[in-house]
């Protein structure tokens, strides 16, 4: 980690030190904060203004499949079907229990950034198969898909700098 961030990067691992990390990181004038779906900061917890100009979502984040997930998507299992084109429909317990719930979390997390329409920021979806181009895509799930945009990651800084010049008439955000 670069050193001149150090100081400023706070990590939210569970929920026990939450109360605390909310504290600091209201009160800090920068900083950054890393946390994981669904964890108390990326619901219900209202980032205004400029307190959050970035949200990165790393991976897809799905539900721990612990026995009660499993217990809960074989209650909701349908068996596999062949359409008329002989291919198989999505099994509705991954629907219910795992993608829906997924998507929901992935869609609050990235809804902390604009909270007004004077805020402004970036939302990045960090993994392929959040673009249509992919077999296991998940590009579909999203109703804001046409705010998409694939830029390959070795961009993404002077395309950050320059949606921020966009943003902020050329002022430092």
């Amino acid at each position: 980690m670069n050193v001149k961030y150090r100081q400023r990067v706070l990590l939210h691992l569970d929920s026990k030190n939450a109360t605390e990390l909310k504290k600091k990181f209201f009160n800090m004038k920068d900083g950054i904060l890393c946390t994981y779906l669904g964890g108390s900061f990326t619901e219900g917890v209202d980032f205004k203004d400029d307190r959050a100009r970035a949200v990165v979502v790393v991976g897809i984040g799905y539900t721990n499949r612990s026995i009660l997930t499993r217990a809960d998507e074989t209650a909701y299992k349908v068996k596999p079907v062949v359409t008329k084109t002989k291919e198989w429909k999505e099994d509705a317990g991954w629907q219910y229990v795992v993608k829906v719930p997924t998507i929901r979390k992935i869609r609050q997390a990235l809804g902390r950034v604009i909270r007004s329409d004077t805020d402004y920021g970036v939302r990045i979806l960090l993994d392929i198969r959040y673009t249509k181009s992919t077999i296991d895509s998940i590009y579909n799930e999203f109703p804001e898909r046409n705010e998409f945009e694939d830029i390959n990651t070795r961009y993404l800084k002077e395309q950050l700098i320059k949606d921020f010049e966009i943003f902020t008439g050329g002022k430092n955000a």
